[in-house]
């Protein structure tokens, strides 16, 4: 599992952009929650789940980290922590107290005394200026840290029956539970596809939300006042299985067949369109042939009126012996 973290230190100089996440973030994570748009917003409570059945990655905004910006650490603003962790599903029981807590306790209640006291013993004044000017190893350090701290939170009990993908809830206590069901069920590997909540979503952006990332499961809006409510989500098909490798066979070079291969009706009437007319066609000269041969053979030739006959004698000496007593046949 790993962990990113953002933050900011005291000093107008080090506001959040100029501090940054740290260590930097994989290419590509940021549009887990950046391709929401206005739906969410920076510094407030949110949170976003995404999974594919074997790993998962997960993004808390609005933490309060038990700092202010004010150099004497009374008054001022409260500085926020955003975190991004992603890991492997076996590794989900490690982080279910922090989601349960984040979920039920911060989102809806904006309970967060275990959070403001893990990161304030973590996270000094100055600190956050240090690890960004000191590199990847420091920053490296830091998230460790922070990553054991939320390892080590105090097990949580999530209080209601699991939930079927395709629902969406108000920001309640008993809405808050089945909606970190859902959560807990991404983490876990047995659902696959996205659970979110936003600062600034509501369920009618719900159709919004689901155009941009179809594979929305559940949804917890930001007003406590809205009803729960369920939504179709796209059933996902099984791809084609390998064939399978037996002892002493060689397996086909073509694609595996799952079945009676499918016949396009329109190709096989051409098909059989065609095979006929050649048929035909064959039968059509076979025909004409054996007639040409019959009338070659018993058909007299025929002779027009103007043609003009020539007679042959034939010399019958040439294929017997002269007959005795006969004359010589006039030469030409």
């Amino acid at each position: 599992m790993k962990l990113h973290f953002r933050t900011r230190d005291i000093g107008v100089e080090n506001d959040y952009p100029a501090i940054g996440w740290m260590p930097s973030l994989p290419s590509g994570a940021e549009k887990l929650w950046r391709k929401f748009g206005p739906l969410g917003a920076a510094e407030y409570p949110q949170i976003v789940v995404a999974g594919d059945g074997k790993k998962w990655r997960m993004y808390l905004e609005g933490l309060d980290s038990g700092r202010t910006d004010s150099p004497a650490g009374v008054g001022g603003r409260v500085i926020r922590m955003s975190l991004y962790l992603e890991g492997d599903k076996t590794e989900a029981g490690q982080i279910v107290a922090t989601l349960a807590d984040f979920i039920v306790n911060f989102l809806v209640d904006g309970e967060q005394d275990w959070f403001k006291s893990a990161f304030s013993d973590l996270i000094k004044p100055g600190d956050p200026f240090n690890w960004r000017r000191n590199g990847t190893a420091a920053q490296l350090t830091a998230a460790e840290a922070i990553l054991a701290r939320l390892i080590q939170h105090p097990p949580q009990t999530i209080n209601a029956v699991e939930m079927s993908p395709g629902w969406a809830t108000g920001k309640t206590k008993a809405g808050a539970e089945k909606f970190a069901k859902i959560c807990l069920a991404i983490l876990e590997g047995r659902l696959k596809g996205t659970a979110l909540s936003l600062s600034s979503m509501t369920l009618n952006d719900l159709p919004k939300a689901r155009s941009i990332d179809s594979s929305i499961l559940a949804v917890m809006s930001s007003r406590p006042d809205e009803r729960e409510r369920s939504f179709p989500i796209p059933v996902e098909r099984e791809s084609p299985r390998p064939p399978v490798k037996r002892p002493g066979c060689t397996p086909p070079s073509g694609p595996a067949e799952t079945g009676s291969p499918e016949v396009d009706p329109t190709h096989s009437k051409l098909k059989a369109f065609f095979l006929a007319a050649v048929a035909l066609s064959v039968t059509l000269l076979v025909a004409l042939f054996i007639r040409s041969c019959v009338n070659g053979k018993e058909r007299p030739p025929q002779t027009n009126a103007n043609d003009v006959i020539i007679q042959t004698n034939v010399n019958t000496d040439e294929f017997q012996g002269k007959i005795p007593g006969t004359a010589d046949a006039p030469k030409r």
